[in-house]
């Protein structure tokens, strides 16, 4: 895999666009996703091809406290940008100290502010989810932001609370009048969280209302639903959650399906490699981030990548019920290749590790936090 990101050689269907002064080519974003869109899967999803990732939600309190554990998840490669950083939070001043924190740093091209998360633990402090009750709330939280840091902000919300409360229309508006350069929106109420079809109509009646652009999260599941709901919808671009996890290559396959190209689908192998590259990355990243017993916690945290990465594929049955087992790197290589390509470990060639993957392993020549909870 070349070091820069892939690209297709036809020209894209759908256009390229612009947050601010940030290029989201190909119009395609990866979300952010407690316990998963960390440095390493990022920086994987960049190198197949993903025009914009956002870090996992972070706590504008956590920063304010100057956080350890916060400031982790905030650890980042320049090969990722553009990157946006995500907070989270209901107090307009904290966030704007947050948000100039991260500005500080320089490694970062936009602050995204989180107006979706589902989480109860979320929720209960009148952030993520909560703020679509208050379009006036989500404007001055954008306003207070913008104007405290010089990068573009941007906000991610859903289509409402409930199906008796679709107000993505109000909020969105609310974002843009905030002076917010850009809006994400799952497609899916606070009680639907991923369950449900996703309102694509609604996408489409928002990208109608607003001027700045609207990226649709919801749905999307397969090469073809990217063209598909850029297509019904007229959104600026396509966000992945699910979509993603276990299936980077879903954004090397969407680049080539906008260029009519034939999306290229992974080889056993391709997977199999992908699998140890994200896995020997975590435990790099665990080192990096000063837990005691990197290799061994790294492992159990990889688990629930793993589900993604094997789910409906030959042999995950046998590895799945052998997750308990996985407590090292060797040990969960060794049942993935005993039983997801049934060749055993002797066969297993080593994954390089010459250049950071998050600071960690190189991508193969070819090809928990919490639980996952996207806005």
């Amino acid at each position: 895999m070349p070091a820069a990101p892939f690209t297709g050689r036809g020209a894209l269907r759908f256009p390229a666009f612009n947050i601010g002064p940030v290029r989201v080519d190909p119009p395609t974003a990866l979300a952010p996703m407690a316990g998963h869109t960390d440095v390493v899967f990022r920086t994987i999803c960049r190198r197949l091809g993903c025009g914009l990732v956002y870090t996992e939600l972070v706590s504008a309190e956590g920063l304010a406290r100057d956080g350890r554990r916060t400031w982790d998840l905030l650890e980042t490669v320049p090969e990722e940008r553009p990157i946006a950083a995500q907070l989270f939070g209901a107090d307009p001043v904290r966030l704007a100290d947050a948000a100039r924190r991260i500005e500080d740093t320089g490694r970062y091209d936009l602050i995204d502010l989180n107006m979706g998360c589902p989480v109860p633990k979320v929720v209960s402090r009148g952030a993520g989810a909560a703020i679509m009750r208050d379009p006036a709330l989500a404007e001055r939280l954008v306003s207070t932001v913008a104007n405290a840091v010089r990068l573009p902000v941007s906000a991610k919300t859903r289509a409402g609370w409930s199906d008796d409360e679709v107000n993505a229309v109000a909020v969105c508006r609310a974002v843009e009048q905030g002076g917010g350069s850009a809006v994400a929106v799952h497609a899916r109420t606070r009680l639907q969280k991923h369950a449900g079809a996703a309102n694509w109509e609604l996408l489409a009646e928002i990208r109608q209302a607003v001027r700045i652009p609207v990226l649709g999260n919801g749905g999307v599941l397969t090469p073809q639903d990217g063209p598909r709901m850029l297509a019904i919808t007229g959104v600026a671009g396509v966000m992945l959650a699910r979509g993603a996890l276990g299936n980077p290559w879903i954004f090397r396959q969407l680049d080539q399906v906008l260029r009519d190209e034939l999306p290229i689908f992974p080889t056993d192998r391709e997977i199999r490699d992908l699998i140890e590259l994200h896995l020997r990355g975590t435990v790099d990243m665990f080192a990096r981030h000063g837990f005691p017993r990197p290799a061994a916690q790294a492992a159990a945290y990889f688990r629930q990548q793993l589900v993604s990465y094997v789910r409906g594929r030959r042999g995950a049955k046998s590895v799945l019920r052998q997750l308990a087992a996985m407590v090292d790197v060797e040990t969960t290589l060794a049942i993935v290749d005993e039983h997801f390509l049934g060749q055993g470990s002797a066969a297993r060639a080593p994954v390089s590790s010459a250049a950071g993957v998050g600071g960690g392993t190189s991508l193969p020549s070819a090809a928990s936090r919490s639980s996952a909870e996207s806005a």
